[in-house]
């Protein structure tokens, strides 16, 4: 052993046990202190690994993300009709819907209009909408046309069976008062057939020129997604063959159909919609689907439930839930507008009714008087001046009761539901009635006018209009010069033209001035429909604000971040 090392073992061996603890303990508190290190050294990698990925993702591209599945629920969307003698022509109706509508009769013939144009047809005789609309009305009207016809075949069959019958002769028996009253009755009845005739005709002229095409194109699309519903609740192998064989019934355009779908409110429409993709059970629908589902109409069924034009060489989507769930909600919203415009166009149409009844049953009095050989003369006396007087002192009320109804029944410049501007504020009808009707404005608040009031304003009506245009107004740079705003013009013309299903690509200048700083340039923008849904309208909005902003960046024009669009 060297001198150093004795050296060194007699220094160990010279040291107390509590040195020897005390050694150990520092040797446990430097081996911690260095796992501890080891420890806060792996964490700070393990950070900073992590920031890196999370700023650079790996990407396998053979992986591809699944779409998120979605769970749909069954539920009954189709209405069942109960039993009841007040309403047995729809319980019927219901019960044997299987039963072509041609052949089909109920006990209150409300389907004679269908069994008259089979008859029709089957003697070639030529079917316009002027013969239809005459046995829509005759249908409505047959049961004055049917008691009058019934009272005179009463007087007859006993004037020629049992004893002469003679007008006028007041004999004063009972078998003379009972027919008297019988024929009285049948003149009444015939008075009121001419009035409700008349009546019922304008009311169906007015749905001919109206409403016809609205009616039409809602009981289509009603029918469309009851034949989905029935389609998705089929067995997969009977789905090709009910596609083929299902088609809507004769619709003569005068009423909207419910079709046995429940469909009173936003809630329904949005069950129908997950119904159909619950049964079917799948997460969207094709267009292949669709061709088995429709197979004469694909592409018409495929451009409404999509909301979008199509050609063949686009590449068609899947259609999602929220796709036909957004369309459902839209023709529920348009089917209630649409029958809540006929209902309360009919209420208009009895408040004329009440008031020509009222005249009809003077005129069925004096005849009454007349069969029965009573001078009628002195209740004119009386009663005519009553009526004079009464019309003299109220002619003021009754001249705008009258052009009441002409403003509403002729003029007709708004239906429920309709967007309109009235003194440059924007409304939505709510209601409408002989005296007043009542708008909804943008904030919600519900406003009455009265009818006599609007005769004379000037109203602008957004549904029945087609292409509308809107002006765009940008401030560009000072330097900006007209041939930059022509070429502007041009360049967003081409741009808009490729979005054929939301603009026409018709660009016009508006306006080129100085603003403060700036050059206040205004285009006007014409867009392919109106601006009667407001959600369609701000998403042509927005889309028209990224193409004009990548359209000025590609034209080199400056630009604050300011678009004013006005209608």
């Amino acid at each position: 052993m060297t001198e150093e090392n004795k050296e060194n073992l007699s220094l160990d061996t010279n040291k107390t046990p509590e040195d020897n603890q005390n050694n150990e303990e520092n040797e446990n508190k430097e081996n911690k202190n260095t796992e501890n290190d080891d420890k806060k050294e792996k964490v700070n990698r393990e950070e900073i690994v992590g920031d890196i990925l999370a700023n650079n993702p790996l990407v396998n591209p053979n992986v591809q993300e699944e779409e998120e599945s979605r769970t749909f629920t069954k539920k009954e969307v189709l209405q069942s009709k109960k039993f009841s003698w007040l309403k047995l022509n729809e319980y019927l109706d219901y019960k044997f819907q299987f039963i072509p509508v041609t052949i089909r009769l109920s006990l209150i013939s409300d389907n004679i209009l269908y069994i008259s144009l089979n008859i029709l047809d089957i003697f070639k005789i030529q079917i316009n909408e002027i013969v239809i609309e005459i046995l829509q009305v005759v249908r409505a009207t047959n049961y004055y046309l049917s008691m009058c016809v019934t009272s005179f075949l009463i007087v007859l069959a006993y004037h020629y069976t049992i004893n002469k019958y003679i007008l006028f002769a007041n004999k004063g028996g009972a078998e003379f008062l009972i027919l008297t009253l019988v024929l009285g009755y049948g003149c009444t009845m015939g008075l009121f057939f001419i009035e409700k005739f008349f009546l019922n005709f304008c009311t169906a002229e007015i749905r001919r020129r109206e409403y016809r095409s609205r009616i039409w194109d809602i009981n289509y699309k009603i029918f469309v997604f009851k034949k989905l519903v029935a389609i998705s609740k089929a067995k997969p192998h009977n789905r090709k063959e009910l596609g083929e064989e299902m088609i809507p019934d004769y619709d003569p355009g005068f009423y909207v159909k419910q079709n046995g779908l429940k469909l009173d409110n936003k809630k329904d429409a949005t069950d129908i919609a997950e119904s159909i993709f619950a049964y079917l059970g799948v997460q969207n629908i094709t267009y292949e689907n669709l061709k088995i589902y429709f197979p004469e109409n694909t592409k018409e069924i495929y451009e409404y439930l999509a909301n979008k034009k199509i050609n063949e060489e686009d590449n068609l989507e899947p259609l999602k839930f929220e796709e036909i769930s957004n369309e459902a909600v839209k023709l529920q919203v348009e089917k209630n507008d649409m029958s809540r415009t006929l209902v309360d166009r009919e209420s208009i149409f009895n408040k004329l009714d009440l008031i020509l009844s009222v005249v009809v049953t003077y005129i069925a009095v004096v005849i009454l008087l007349i069969l029965f050989n009573i001078d009628y003369k002195v209740y004119l006396a009386t009663i005519g001046p009553a009526f004079f007087t009464f019309g003299w002192i109220f002619s003021d009320t009754i001249k705008e009761i009258y052009n009441c109804f002409v403003f509403l029944l002729v003029k007709h410049p708004y239906d429920i539901g309709d967007r309109v501007i009235i003194d440059d504020k924007e409304y939505i009808v709510f209601r409408t009635d002989v005296l007043s009707s009542s708008f909804i404005d943008i904030n919600g608040k519900l406003c009455y006018i009265p009818t006599p009031v609007l005769f004379n304003k000037t109203i602008f009506n957004i549904r029945r209009s087609r292409k509308q245009s809107e002006i765009l107004t940008l401030l560009c740079g000072s330097q900006t010069k007209f041939k930059d705003a022509i070429n502007l013009k041009e360049q967003l013309s081409n741009s808009l033209a490729e979005k054929k299903h939301d603009f026409t690509g018709y660009v016009e200048i508006y306006k080129f001035e100085i603003d403060g700083g700036n050059i206040s340039f205004s285009v006007l923008i014409e867009h392919i429909s109106n601006f009667q849904q407001e959600t369609e309208k701000i998403k042509r909005r927005e889309m028209c604000v990224d193409i004009v902003e990548k359209t000025l960046t590609k034209c080199g024009i400056t630009y604050n971040n300011s678009f004013k669009f006005e209608d």
